[in-house]
């Protein structure tokens, strides 16, 4: 569960968490609603299917573009960020 990129992931949210201070706890699920990087390693791994937030969102076709946009945009700085510690490592 704790790959390269889902770390560069939980680093991406940490660092949300850190400018927004508002924020108490940041996830990202995948489209199972399994939570694949999270400042709450607690919850890696956990299905929140039965949530109403994820049906609600899951019933709601903006809710999925929503999420399917901010999943993508996240997943390529995750990305961008892993090749730059990959680098930096080498």
């Amino acid at each position: 569960m704790r790959n390269g990129l889902s770390l560069a992931m939980i680093g991406v949210l940490k660092k949300m968490t850190e400018t927004y201070p508002d924020f108490e706890r940041l996830s990202l699920m995948d489209t199972k609603s399994i939570i694949v990087a999270s400042t709450d390693e607690s919850t890696l791994g956990r299905d929140f299917s039965t949530r109403n937030y994820f049906q609600n969102a899951s019933e709601s076709s903006s809710g999925m573009a929503h999420a399917a946009t901010a999943v993508r945009e996240l997943s390529q700085t995750a990305q961008t960020l892993k090749s730059l510690l990959d680098r930096l490592r080498a």
